[in-house]
């Protein structure tokens, strides 16, 4: 039956479960917009270049900027939108030195996952750690953006913190359900996957990708519900499972 998987998670699991279930089905949710966010991070701004030999300016895409070979001035369009690649202007090299910088926090999430991974008995303070790691570097996006290492640190540090939610969130609710309840609890994680992506994607459409207020949401969400697993009871670990995974 469709959606059965709800009724499991109402029946079978107490208040308490309930509560730790969504807490870290939105802790996993979270992660979504750091993955769909590129779209909205870098929206390339309204480019109007200018040839040397004519003051008039006309629409152009941002590789006719980046070629070397023309000789181009660039503005920004007033109607651009607010992105963080339209308001900074994040063009050519700056651009991609951020992509790196993500895609190296990436990488080394991942080698800390199969390098150092992190026993079932600390696994929920870890989370709430990269939780706050999460919540902190998307601030730190919207406070400190003048500064070009402060953008590569906070993008790396999202990207890592990325891969390491998005490797235990799963393993926490794994460890400590079975059976039907532990499907349905799963079902839920991945709900809370697409949902919290519709609404980041939601918020940024009206919010015509202002990078502010995308990242000061993202970053009081994440921050709230890190706080929030603190207080959370975490069910008794499975301790068969916990040694297999």
């Amino acid at each position: 039956m469709v959606f059965s998987f709800f009724s499991d998670f109402y029946y079978y699991s107490t208040f308490p479960e309930k509560k730790f279930i969504i807490t870290v089905s939105l802790m996993y949710g979270l992660i979504a917009p750091s993955l769909i966010g590129f779209a909205v991070w870098f929206k390339a701004p309204q480019c109007l270049c200018q040839s040397p030999d004519s003051e008039e300016y006309f629409r152009c895409f941002e590789k006719d900027f980046c070629n070397k070979n023309t000789d181009m001035t660039i503005k920004i369009d007033e109607i651009s939108s607010p992105s963080i690649s339209a308001t900074l202007g994040l063009l050519c090299g700056m651009k991609n030195s951020l992509l790196q910088s993500y895609f190296l926090g990436g990488i080394l999430g991942c080698l800390a996952n199969i390098f150092l991974p992190i026993p079932a008995h600390k696994r929920k303070l870890a989370l709430v750690f990269f939780g706050l790691i999460q919540a902190f570097a998307n601030f730190s996006v919207v406070f400190t953006y003048e500064s070009t290492r402060s953008l590569q640190l906070s993008f790396a540090a999202i990207a890592f913190s990325l891969m390491i939610l998005h490797a235990n969130c799963p393993l926490i609710i794994n460890e400590a359900f079975v059976g039907d309840l532990a499907k349905a609890a799963t079902s839920v994680l991945l709900m809370g996957w697409g949902v919290m992506g519709l609404i980041y994607v939601i918020f940024a459409y009206f919010n015509d990708a202002d990078f502010f207020r995308c990242f000061t949401f993202i970053g009081f969400i994440n921050l709230a519900n890190s706080l929030h697993l603190i207080f959370q009871n975490e069910p008794d670990v499975i301790e068969q499972l916990a040694a297999k995974v």
